[in-house]
């Protein structure tokens, strides 16, 4: 009924809040390593290292984050757990 759809949609909507604002944090805690490193005087390829290593990482959880949120919202599921640092409980 109406009750579960309104579930489904808060959950979905929880986790793709989440999922931004995890990013924005982490984006600025790699920024401020990525900035720390070069206070410090360390070599360019610690920096490099960090700014791409954070890259892949972060594009890997955001797709699979989505990859999953879309899968569930598509079948009409809620996510188990949208306050997951992962992927929502990863079941799809």
């Amino acid at each position: 009924g109406m009750r579960r759809a309104d579930a489904v949609v808060r959950s979905h909507l929880l986790f793709q809040l989440r999922t931004f604002w995890l990013g924005a944090l982490a984006a600025m805690g790699a920024l401020l390593g990525w900035q720390l490193l070069g206070l410090v005087g360390a070599p360019a390829w610690m920096s490099w290292s960090l700014g791409y290593g954070f890259f892949l990482l972060a594009l890997v959880w955001m797709l699979g984050r989505c990859g999953v949120g879309v899968r569930r919202l598509m079948s009409g599921c809620a996510l188990e757990a949208p306050r997951s640092l992962l992927f929502g409980s990863g079941r799809i």
